[in-house]
Parts: C-alpha cells; structure tokens; sequence
C-alpha cells in the first residue's frame, strides 16, 4: 500500500500510472526485481489506516525510515502486520 498525496491531486489513474512507469524503468535495470502493479494498492494520505499509523508512528519530516509494525492496535484497530516506510 502506498499512500500519496498525488492520490489527491492528480487522481488514482495518474498515481497508478506514474507508479507503474517508475516500476517499468526499475525492472529495465534489475530483471529479477518482484513487485507487479497489481501488489500494488495506492490510497490517499487521509485513508484511515494511513491516519491510524500516523498517529503511532512518528519519524522527523526529512526522515527516510523503516519500521515494523506487528501485531499492535492502534485507537482498537488491530494490524496484523506492517512494513511503514517513511520517504517523505
């Protein structure tokens, strides 16, 4: 799941779009590489999971970072399993 702020912007059809260019030119480099546009589920930075998680974790805004998130609730919500990975 990505969330994006474009998702808001530009619409799901152009983010789905950008993502799968972005996808083709990593795969055009690496052969083996193994996420396909259908893994792939973009939503908005106000989709309620999104929020959920904004609010148990917190990184610096110019953070790149990673964390997992296992089998925690969050306000009742329980997540099973989460790889967040912050890039901006």
């Amino acid at each position: 799941m990505i969330a994006s702020k474009d998702y808001d912007k530009t619409g799901p059809a152009n983010t789905y779009e950008h993502i799968n260019e972005v996808l083709t030119q990593i795969v055009q480099k690496h052969s083996d590489y193994g996420i396909a546009l259908n893994n792939i589920s973009v939503v908005s930075t106000n989709y309620k999971l999104i929020r959920l998680l904004g609010t148990a974790i917190h990184t610096e805004p110019d953070d790149v970072s990673g964390i997992r998130f296992t089998r925690n609730a969050i306000d009742n919500h329980y997540i099973e399993d989460a790889y967040i990975y912050r890039i901006a």
